[in-house]
């Protein structure tokens, strides 16, 4: 039979030994992007993935230890009070997390639009990133993931989760960001604060932020001293007054033949007139628990 001469050169000899016993095309589909499974996983990376920050873990295991009884029971473990609170805000948080970050992915794919998105972001959440990309020339610019990215990126460093050469790098900005794993767990899960980060700048890693929504302010500086061990100091305020209220000083070791422990031994003190010191030693896994679907509502 004769043979067109628009197919592929590879389809010729086959086509003219005779007709073929199947078809050598199927049906094309339409070609789409399912919003809801990719923020369905951008979702489960945020609060489980292995970047995902530590704050989230405690809660996200407790559901599903709950719901996964209550699936084979019918009864789920004990729940104390105002643990649906709990798990509401970290459900909220993580959300607001998926979505900035499906966003980007959308707006990544229309650069037409990719300036319009980077203006509004830089008029909600400012911030000014200047970073010395291998010692060269600095390079300013602005991260539309803001200070919650870079704090992500500064425990990822402590824990020994990053590999290659560090950069250089300052930041100044106003933003949302998850509490940190270094801050009491009375604090709160999502906060709007001011920020100043340095890394590799004298020292490994320096935070300032001040919370705008509870009026208070925290400092923690991280130096690196060899491989895997690392000095930790904090100092944090009381709410609402501005005025100091604890300090904290310690080493941190990151387990080198395991991925996400760490041993640490801290020294707290606070600043009343009959200072409460405190010593502790912490064993600290993070696992970094599956969010299965519906597991927090």
């Amino acid at each position: 039979m004769p043979v067109p001469d628009l197919l592929p050169p590879a389809w010729r000899p086959v086509l003219e030994e005779g007709p073929l016993p199947i078809p050598i095309h199927s049906e094309l589909h339409p070609v789409r992007w399912d919003y809801g499974e990719r923020f369905y996983a951008l979702e489960n990376s945020a609060m489980g993935g292995p970047s995902a920050n530590p704050v989230f873990g405690p809660t996200v295991a407790a559901a599903d230890v709950y719901w996964r009884l209550y699936a084979a029971t019918g009864r789920g473990s004990w729940l104390a009070d105002g643990t649906a609170t709990i798990w509401r805000d970290t459900a909220l948080t993580g959300s607001l997390l998926a979505f900035n970050q499906l966003l980007d992915e959308t707006v990544a794919r229309a650069p037409q639009i990719s300036t319009i998105r980077t203006a509004a972001d830089l008029l909600l959440n400012p911030n000014i990133s200047l970073r010395a990309p291998g010692g060269k020339h600095p390079v300013v610019g602005h991260d539309t993931s803001g200070g919650n990215a870079r704090k992500l990126n500064d425990e990822a460093l402590q824990q020994g989760l990053t590999t290659g050469k560090p950069e250089p790098r300052l930041g100044v900005g106003l933003d949302w960001s998850t509490r940190s794993a270094d801050e009491p767990p009375s604090a709160p899960l999502l906060k709007y604060a001011a920020w100043v980060a340095t890394s590799n700048i004298g020292i490994s890693n320096l935070r300032a932020e001040v919370d705008l929504l509870h009026g208070a302010w925290t400092v923690t500086g991280r130096e690196r001293l060899w491989r895997s061990l690392s000095f930790i100091g904090t100092a944090r305020s009381q709410d609402r007054t501005f005025e100091p209220s604890s300090w904290s000083g310690g080493l941190s070791w990151a387990v080198p033949w395991t991925t996400g422990w760490t041993v640490r031994a801290d020294r707290k003190q606070t600043f009343d007139v009959a200072p409460d010191v405190t010593w502790m030693v912490t064993i600290r896994g993070d696992g970094k628990t599956p969010v299965p679907r519906g597991i927090l509502f």
